[in-house]
């Protein structure tokens, strides 16, 4: 096995994920879009068994991804709890049933149920009731946080930058892509700009900031999903690249 083989594995599954905008994918999925010549190099085929697959990611050092194990298969994905997935499905796709939301998601029924009732206790969840028993669920913004007081209008940032230290500046970032995000691995550029209301030089320099420090990871896509002004209130590098999405890694 080369030495820089199993690192090189792990970047070209979140290069896939990021490409394709998703938290996870299955197992089996993954070993299809890696190149077979990663998989020689570190002694496998494209056709070996699952469980060695399953045994060369649980015995990798420093993995920053997660193995879940679903219903019918196993997944791989970024590291996430049972409630996080639930949240993040829920903000993007609001008003599915409870056996829906299992569907789309790596875990089993029981881990599944588990995770709901703590999201339904500790108040993250809500429910709509129809006529013929069915039931929707959707989740609840900012939930367990005491309602913040009414902004004016000509005020809508989180910190005014004339009193905010970039300590400050970076959390008031964080807290914007966790209020939006509701724990998914993708957070819209324009909704987190639009969220801070800051002027536009401001969350230039965090964002270059953040970047830096290897604090987030910018993202490309479709921009054809985008208005203009979503557009423009994404982000672009010094040589014009579009960045649509981000994720928040921290330190």
């Amino acid at each position: 096995m080369e030495k820089n083989a199993i690192p090189a594995l792990h970047k070209q599954i979140k290069d896939i994920l990021h490409t394709e905008n998703k938290d996870f994918i299955t197992l089996k999925q993954c070993i299809q879009k890696i190149p077979a010549g990663t998989w020689k190099h570190l002694g496998l085929k494209k056709n070996s068994s699952l469980s060695a697959f399953l045994k060369l990611f649980e015995t990798s050092p420093e993995n920053p991804l997660q193995i879940y194990k679903g219903p019918r298969t196993y997944y791989i994905g970024f590291p996430l709890t049972a409630e996080e997935m639930i949240l993040g499905k829920l903000a993007g796709t609001p008003g599915l049933s409870p056996r829906n939301v299992c569907r789309y998601l790596p875990m089993l029924k029981k881990d599944f149920i588990t995770a709901l009732n703590r999201l339904a206790e500790a108040g993250r969840i809500s429910c709509t009731f129809s006529g013929n028993w069915g039931i929707r669920l959707y989740a609840v913004p900012d939930a367990g946080k005491a309602p913040a007081a009414p902004r004016a209008k000509a005020e809508p940032r989180l910190f005014p930058q004339e009193q905010a230290d970039d300590a400050a500046l970076s959390a008031a970032f964080q807290q914007a892509y966790g209020d939006i995000g509701q724990g998914r691995g993708f957070v819209r550029i324009h909704r987190i700009r639009e969220r801070l209301g800051w002027p536009p030089e401001l969350f230039h320099r965090i964002m270059q900031k953040l970047l830096r420090d290897y604090v987030i990871e910018i993202h490309g896509g479709d921009p054809s999903a985008l208005t203009e002004k979503e557009i423009r209130d994404s982000y672009r590098d010094e040589n014009g690249t579009l960045y649509i999405t981000l994720t928040w890694w921290g330190k």
